[in-house]
Formats: C-alpha cells, sequence, structure tokens
C-alpha cells in the first residue's frame, strides 16, 4: 500500500469519527455538537443553536442558503442576498440592495416603483393604493399617496398621528390644569 492510499484511508476515518449523524438543513432538529465533532448542519455558514440548524451572525436565511446580511462587509456580490450587491470602496465594500429594492427585514425587496405592470396592466391591483404608470409601464402610488418600501401609504398619515398625539396632550394638559383651579 503506497504512503497516498494510507493517507487517503486515514482521512477518511477520521473524518467519519468527527462527524457522527446525518446532514440537516436549515431549520431541522439537531443536537449541539461536542468538543471535536463537527457540526450536523450541511449549510455553509450555519450552526446547531439551541436545537436547530441556523445561519450564523452576519448572514440571512434565504431559499436555504445563508448568504451575507444586508450591511456585512463582502468581497463579492455572490456573498450577499438576492436582489444585492457589494458595494462601496475597496476595504469598505458591504451588501446593499440594488436600485428598485429595499431592506425588507434583511432581504431586497422590490419597492412599488421597481415592479413592472405585466402585459395585461394588472399587476399593481395587488397593491394599495397603486397604479400602473402608463409611461415608465411600472406601477406608482396614487395621488396623496407616498411609496413606502413595498406599500403606498397616505402622505399625510405621519402628519395626523402627530396632531392627534399633540391634541391629546393639549387636551390632557388643559384638563389638569382646570382641575388645579376649581
Amino acid at each position: 500500500m503506497t504512503l497516498g492510499k494510507i493517507l487517503l484511508i486515514g482521512f477518511l476515518l477520521l473524518s467519519i469519527s468527527i462527524f457522527d449523524g446525518e446532514a440537516k438543513v436549515l431549520d431541522e432538529t439537531c443536537t449541539p455538537p461536542a468538543t471535536g465533532v463537527t457540526d450536523e448542519c450541511s449549510v455553509d455558514n450555519s450552526e446547531c443553536k439551541p436545537d436547530k440548524c441556523v445561519c450564523i451572525d452576519g448572514f440571512i436565511k434565504e431559499n436555504g442558503a445563508c448568504p451575507k446580511a444586508l450591511d456585512q462587509t463582502c468581497t463579492d456580490t455572490n456573498e450577499c442576498v438576492t436582489n444585492s450587491k457589494c458595494d462601496g470602496d475597496d476595504g469598505s465594500k458591504t451588501c446593499t440592495c440594488n436600485d428598485g429594492y429595499f431592506n425588507k427585514e434583511g432581504l431586497c425587496s422590490k419597492a412599488v416603483s421597481g415592479i413592472d405592470c405585466g402585459s395585461d396592466k394588472t399587476a399593481c391591483d395587488t397593491i394599495g393604493n397603486a397604479v400602473c404608470d402608463t409611461e415608465t409601464s411600472n406601477c406608482k402610488c396614487e395621488p396623496d399617496y407616498i411609496m413606502n418600501g413595498d406599500k403606498c401609504d397616505p402622505k399625510n398619515a405621519a402628519t395626523t398621528i402627530g396632531f392627534g398625539a399633540m391634541s391629546l396632550a393639549l387636551l390632557l394638559s388643559a384638563a389638569s390644569f382646570s382641575f388645579v383651579l376649581f
């Protein structure tokens, strides 16, 4: 037997003894590894914590894989989540959403303005207060609504809430002032 074959057999035996279970995918139940034992989670950048396979810190679950999360340091776009790029100056590049996409729970989702109306011009019908812009063939928010990622919110929603809270505060102040006078 040659030295190469002996080393190969030794490596295979060591590999078998280090990993003693079935490979697991994300969200599958697992047993945290003992010292010196390989984690049974088979997805790159995942670990068994505390009793299921999850992505390690700095990575996020997407389509059964663990790509780098948004705002994490990167060297190549392929490391980042779908619809994002590795952007910035050398040495400080991070994963950021592509134009027309926004960060929704750590993944890049199409913004209202990035959604194609479709050949039958009905794709915008599923987005509340959105219409098809016939000039661009993309969805846009109706007048008096503003794009907030993948939805259209009333332009004055924040103002209304703000005034409501201020009015309530003034009403309570006036009530307590009146109570002191009487």
